[in-house]
């Protein structure tokens, strides 16, 4: 979270590389599935949606994040969906024209959804940029942002299990890192 996973996917996108957002997708999922819907309903109340049945995301956002029995209830709920989904997707992208595609996804690790790919690109940065960028994107304080984060693995723990890291500190040449490792992934080098 925070990290500029978007960005750097929207790098790879330019190289032709099909991307996968499980954010995106999940959200779309919680207002078209309606056996998540119901389920959702039940496990956070009716306040989870709005009256025109729109995801009410704020205030699941602080109700799950105030209460990780809730949370980790939630994603048991989402995440088989949200993998369905994606190996739906997977099989309608898989045309052979382009040589890999990716997931981005802020809890691949705490899902154990990574487990289900070849391979994980993490995308690091530094904290106090990873709190600017949060607080900038979702208007929330420090505190909130950091009650988010500490719902994540840390930095140490996932970085071990990725493949390829690439850094997006704002310095570091990002379009280079994404290049080096998409010819990486492609001549299957290290």
């Amino acid at each position: 979270m925070g990290s500029g996973k978007t960005t750097v996917c929207q790098i790879f996108e330019q190289l032709g590389i099909s991307v996968y957002n499980a954010d995106t997708e999940a959200k779309k999922l919680y207002v078209t599935h309606l056996g998540l819907k119901r389920a959702v309903i039940e496990l956070l109340g009716d306040a989870a949606y709005f009256a025109d049945g729109l995801l009410n995301r704020k205030w699941i956002t602080e109700a799950i994040f105030s209460d990780t029995a809730k949370r980790q209830a939630l994603n048991k709920l989402v995440h088989p969906l949200l993998l369905e989904d994606f190996n739906a997707w997977c099989t309608q992208k898989n045309d052979g024209k382009t040589p890999y595609i990716l997931k981005e996804a802020a809890i691949l690790f705490e899902t154990g959804s990574y487990k289900e790919l070849d391979f994980v690109i993490g995308v690091l940065a530094p904290k106090p940029l990873i709190y600017e960028r949060i607080m900038q994107r979702d208007s929330i304080s420090a505190s909130q942002t950091s009650k988010r984060l500490k719902a994540q693995w840390p930095e140490k723990k996932w970085k071990a299990l990725c493949k390829y890291t690439i850094l997006n500190d704002g310095k570091a040449p990002l379009i280079k890192q994404v290049l080096n490792t998409h010819n990486c992934i492609v001549l299957g080098q290290e």
